[in-house]
Order: structure tokens, then sequence, then C-alpha cells
């Protein structure tokens, strides 16, 4: 038996954690949005751009490129987690580093800086006002992203009144990793919904996820049952998910819960430095993007099973 995991998130209320506030997206729902990226996600698949938000605590990046090595944040750290090589390259041990961020704070260039910010919902739909006049102009709003928003569910269901309460349309992305009644207490308070699906298989999910695929499926359909408002996201994985064999099982899967609509979305290198700057070793290193030929043959064969594809660069 395939191992299962599931993790509810935590129980924060007042506050979540945030690692990033985009403004004026173009690609993330229905007109111009603000997205609001939570940290922490169960799984850690080979190709996720945000390796920042995997982490469910704020964590520090070191940026070599513009570090004049002062050794100041050497000086300053109080768990002595930070050390030179010969070179006069920082390194930070990850296990001995408590995550306090002094170091970030004495950096003289930001070479340092700390990923992830704890903000009240009053902080964050602060910054979500600034671009109502664009919401409501272009048909726009705000998408929760991550990470995996829910696995800060009770916070992003009280962000989520908050917008709704506003008249502010909402999508949320989530991996449907989470215990089914924590997504179906956001229901009535998200517009729509991007339920990422990676592959079909599920020891193949297992291997580049961490976690087996088998109560995401079983929370889409559930999903499903509850609302029509859902658009599959799926990242395309040269080698890896783009198989016959895959898009044919996940084309399969989908009629049988009349799905009508999809989304490919190419796998981007954005990441690599990211990994870099945490201290991660990035696995896909030799792995391109799949060329635009490519992806329109994806979307053809997929648009023979009867539903609307399309191609989301972005």
């Amino acid at each position: 038996m395939m191992k299962k995991m599931i993790i509810s998130g935590q129980k924060q209320e007042t506050s979540g954690l945030i690692f990033n506030i985009q403004r004026f997206s173009l690609h993330d729902g229905p007109g111009i949005r603000t997205i609001v990226f939570f940290k922490g996600c169960p799984l850690h698949c080979y190709w996720c751009f945000n390796p920042e938000s995997q982490s469910p605590h704020p964590q520090p990046t070191y940026n070599e490129e513009i570090c004049m090595k002062c050794a100041t944040c050497i000086k300053i750290c109080p768990n002595q987690a930070i050390t030179k090589k010969k070179n006069n390259t920082i390194v930070i041990n990850r296990s001995q580093c408590q995550n306090c961020g002094l170091c970030s704070q004495y950096c003289p260039t930001e070479a340092l800086q700390m990923k992830g910010k704890y903000m009240t919902i009053d902080q964050v739909m602060k910054e979500i006002n600034k671009d109502i006049v664009f919401y409501k102009t272009s048909g726009g709003g705000v998408t929760i992203s991550g990470g995996e928003p829910l696995f800060q569910h009770q916070f992003l269901k009280n962000l989520l009144k908050e917008c709704c309460i506003r008249r502010i349309h909402t999508v949320v992305e989530t991996s449907g990793v989470s215990l089914w009644h924590h997504i179906k207490a956001i229901i009535p308070f998200t517009d729509l919904f991007f339920y990422d699906l990676k592959m079909m298989d599920r020891e193949q999910h297992y291997k580049y996820t961490g976690l087996d695929n088998e109560f995401i499926l079983e929370n889409l359909i559930k999903l499903q049952e509850k609302t029509h408002h859902i658009i599959i996201r799926v990242p395309i994985i040269s080698g890896i998910n783009d198989s016959d064999e895959n898009l044919s099982a996940l084309a399969n899967f989908l009629k049988t819960i009349n799905f009508q609509r999809i989304d490919l979305l190419p796998y981007h290198r954005y990441g690599e430095k990211k990994y870099e700057m945490l201290g991660k070793l990035y696995l896909l290193k030799s792995l391109e993007t799949p060329a635009k030929k490519e992806m329109s043959l994806y979307q053809e064969k997929l648009k023979k099973y009867g539903f609307k594809v399309k191609v989301v660069d972005l």
C-alpha cells in the first residue's frame, strides 16, 4: 500500500504566513489580480518554482552575487549557524539555523533575506485594497496561491470571507492535499478553484511530489459535486508527465466527473536560482521548457476528448 499523508495545516486564525503579495497579475484568474502567496506545502514537487513556499516557517535566503563578504551575519547570528568558506562564500547551516531573521536585518546589501512574514487579515486586506479600482474596471480580484493555501485553512477561510464582504472576486489555487472538511469550508467564499493535477499514476506521483494522489483525486470528485467553478491546471514537465499514457488517463478520469476546462502550464526553470539561495539541490537542471509546438500537440490531444484546453504561459 502506498504511503498516504494529509497535512491539515496550522490552526492560525488571526495571522497567516505570507511569502509574497504580487500585484497586477494577468494569468491567475479573470481580469487584473492580486496574488497572495501562502507559505507551507505538504508536497515537494521536483519542478516547484517557488521552493521558498514549501517550508511552513520563515527562512533565510542567501544571494552570493550581491554579498560584500563583510561577515556581519556571522558575528550577529546567535546560533553560530553562519560560517565562511575559504573563498569567502557565506554558508548557512540550515539544521542549526533557528530562522530568527537577525542576519537579514543587519545585512547591508540584502544578500540575506527572510522569506515568509506573519500578517494579520487587516494587513493583507490593506494590500489588497490598493488594487480594488483595477478589479472593478477589469473584472479581476484576488487569487490565493502558495505553497498550499489550505495548509493554513482557517486563515484562508477568514481572508476569503473578508474579500467576499468587499465583493472581491476570489480564486484559490490548490493541490487538493487537504482534509475534505477544510476544502468544503471555503467553497461558499471561493468564486473559482484552480485545481492542480500533476499525474495520474500513484507511484509516479509519489516519486516526483513526495505524496501519492489518492486524496487529491477523491477531493476533486467531492469538490465537483459541490461546485462547477473549477479549472484543472496541469503542469507539463517533459519526460515526467507528458506521455500519451498520462494524458489519456487524465482525460478519461476527468470525463467521468464531467469536467470541461483544462489549463496546461509549460514547465519553466524560473525557480532554479531560488534553490541555490535556499541551499537546496535543484533536481531538473537538464530539463528544458517544452516548445510551443509541443504544447500545441498536448492541447490538441486533450481537445479530442471534448475538453476546452488553454495553454497558460505564466
